[in-house]
């Protein structure tokens, strides 16, 4: 085999994918035609399709995007996290069923709103044509029919590829950036001023947020049985444990009521202003919401009282804590103090421009927490393809008796 073929064709699967799952983002479903929009809004639903990589507003076979995958695929993580005997148990197989089944029924409820938006849409489809008897279980079929497709590309890019199955989500991400740029322009042109200002946070944010997603918290730890020596001396995870989950969860979380507010045909502007981050109400919710679950997915990615228990078990104890119940406190306050440090964090990212926006009155601002937040996946997603491209290309050149890595 050839010095990094591996890395080569993994490489090159993953850009076919990207390609594939383009060519479906651009596929109009039958009875629709598909209206580009050159702008963006700030809405919680147009939140929902860039974390997720879906097409709400425009009926194509990949508008769902990942967003039943990743609902399902977040959900088994945590529900396998908090029951890790089950976990234990159920055979790869079973996983994989649970899974396909999860996804086909959480894309059935999504595609059945989506078809009925779809139909009341007058841009997209003229309701003289044809009956909504045929035009919504059609629909749906295709959508469901998308999701699913969308389900293999992103497991075939786990087994295949590198950047794991969120990679699938860049394309909308990039375009997204570029929409945000494109809005803020106008405020720009002709002030050369302001477009350094810009230049500046956007490579400051880029910079921070890069050193924050790798940084890494330490805690020192003595392996007193001999076979674990070889094993690193401490315990470490990263400063934003949560990563993405918060922004690509809490904007699934805040869509739900209002896409189970058209489904059971309820009008109610009191209860959408608390879903809609247009309002100030809807703002706050958003804020609330992402601080909560950045904590929630702290402590699921890590689970410090698992980590305790398990040192315990193994003889391995930090220095200077008691093991058992005091290092499960001791690990307990570290994870959320920095859980909520970063979630503060997310929060300042995503929802301080929205409230600048409010403050000002001007819809400018609003459009930095789109940007901000998209930079913030971009990284992520980065980072994750930095990581499988490092082990791929270390990986070839790695030699048993201590010879160069590479040049």
């Amino acid at each position: 085999m050839k010095k990094h073929d591996d890395l080569l064709r993994r490489s090159g699967s993953t850009i076919l994918l990207l390609l594939l799952y383009i060519i479906g983002q651009n596929i109009p479903l039958p009875f629709f035609k598909i209206v580009l929009k050159a702008t963006q809004d700030s809405s919680i639903e147009h939140m929902l399709a860039l974390t997720t990589g879906g097409t709400f507003s425009n009926p194509t076979l990949f508008a769902l995007g990942l967003a039943p995958y990743m609902f399902i695929t977040i959900f088994l993580s945590v529900f396998t996290a908090i029951n890790r005997e089950w976990a234990k148990r159920i055979s790869r197989e079973l996983r994989g069923k649970i899974q396909v089944w999860g996804i086909f029924l959480f894309a059935f409820l999504q595609a059945f709103v989506m078809a009925i938006s779809f139909y009341g849409n007058q841009q997209i489809f003229d309701k003289g044509t044809v009956s909504a008897g045929l035009v919504i279980p059609t629909t749906m079929l295709f959508l469901i029919a998308g999701a699913l497709l969308i389900a293999w590309l992103a497991s075939m890019n786990v087994e295949f590829g590198v950047g794991g199955p969120f990679v699938m989500i860049l394309p909308g991400i990039v375009t997204s950036i570029t929409k945000s740029l494109l809005q803020i322009y106008p405020a720009l042109e002709g002030h050369s001023g302001r477009m350094i200002i810009l230049l500046i946070l956007t490579v400051s944010f880029i910079f921070i947020t890069e050193r924050l997603y790798t940084a890494e918290y330490r805690i020192k730890i003595q392996r007193p049985i001999l076979a674990n020596q070889t094993m690193r001396p401490y315990l470490a995870f990263r400063i934003l444990i949560a990563g993405t989950f918060p922004l690509m969860f809490s904007s699934t979380l805040m869509a739900l009521p209002e896409q189970l507010l058209k489904l059971l045909h309820i009008n109610s502007a009191h209860i959408q202003a608390f879903f809609n981050l247009v309002t100030l109400q809807g703002t706050i919710m958003y804020a609330v919401v992402l601080y909560t679950l950045g904590v929630l997915f702290s402590f699921i990615n890590l689970m410090p009282i698992q980590i305790a228990e398990d040192m315990q078990e193994q003889g391995d104890y930090i220095i200077g804590v008691k093991p058992g119940r005091t290092t499960k406190h001791y690990l307990v306050k570290r994870v959320s103090l920095w859980a909520a440090v970063g979630s503060l964090y997310l929060v300042f990212v995503a929802v301080v421009p929205l409230l600048i926006g409010h403050v000002a009155h001007k819809s400018i601002y609003t459009n930095f927490s789109t940007y901000f937040a998209m930079w913030f996946v971009l990284i992520a997603i980065f980072d994750n393809v930095r990581q499988d491209l490092e082990f791929l290309y270390y990986k070839d050149n790695y030699q048993l008796f201590g010879s160069r890595r590479g040049v």
